[in-house]
């Protein structure tokens, strides 16, 4: 196993459902797991992140106005992140273009003439034209800059919570369809604190809730795993070794 394989936990596949709509494929690339399973920042731009489901990395964009945490692992507003060394795409926007406006005036006066007729003698002089020069005026540039006023964020109110605990129920401990059955649709007592994500089940540590797009679902770790609410993945809980026998 890699060195990147030995600082994760040992998971086998484990069912999900991913919405299409929120999927960026041309983003998987060049982009790579630190684990199998687990939400994770994107390398480079903080209003994204990845969903990693076996190895394979999905990208997912924060709401505007919204960057991605990298401790608390979920989107949060842009005030409240910071993102060194990703980039904020919202610091890369163009330059402000300036618009100039130059007014030029010119004034030219009316010409003059003077005609002189002396007695007896006529003497008509040739006329005299005086044309002043031209008087130009430049006034000072005018600049108009643009200014961007953000959208604001809107809160829901009058929400309902959840109380996020299934109903009581007599099932066997290894009996997950039972319990499964007994407890019913998560929907109707389980919110999603995130959009997408994985969460523990009140009714066994072998059971998880997945939200996909706020939606929940109960799903079922693999044989000789149970569920870890600090790492919010399926660990191994069987003998040493044994599931690196079954990846041969």
């Amino acid at each position: 196993m890699s060195g990147r394989k030995s600082n994760c936990v040992a998971t086998d596949p484990v069912e999900i459902e991913i919405d299409d709509e929120f999927e960026e494929l041309k983003e998987r690339k060049n982009l790579r797991c630190p684990c199998s399973f687990g939400t994770f920042v994107h390398p480079d731009d903080c209003s994204k992140y990845m969903i990693c489901i076996h190895d394979v990395p999905t990208v997912y964009t924060c709401k505007k106005n919204q960057l991605f945490h990298a401790q608390h692992k979920r989107c949060l507003p842009a005030e409240e992140v910071k993102c060194d060394p990703r980039i904020n795409p919202d610091n890369l926007k163009p330059p402000v273009k300036k618009t100039t406006t130059t007014t030029t005036t010119t004034t030219t006066p009316a010409p003059t003439t003077t005609t002189t007729t002396p007695e007896p003698t006529t003497t008509t002089p040739e006329p005299t034209t005086t044309t002043p020069e031209p008087t130009t005026t430049t006034p000072e540039p005018t600049t108009t800059e643009a200014t961007t006023t953000p959208a604001p964020v809107t809160t829901p109110e009058g929400k309902v919570t959840k109380p996020n605990t299934p109903p009581p129920h007599d099932c066997d401990e290894d009996d997950l369809d039972c319990i499964i059955d007994v407890t019913g649709d998560p929907k109707g007592w389980f919110d999603c604190p995130d959009r997408f994500g994985h969460f523990p089940h009140a009714g066994s540590e072998k059971l998880f809730i997945h939200c996909d797009n706020w939606r929940p679902h109960v799903k079922k770790c693999n044989i000789q795993e149970k569920f870890s609410p600090k790492m919010l993945v399926c660990v191994w809980i069987g003998n040493p070794g044994d599931h690196l026998e079954k990846e041969k």
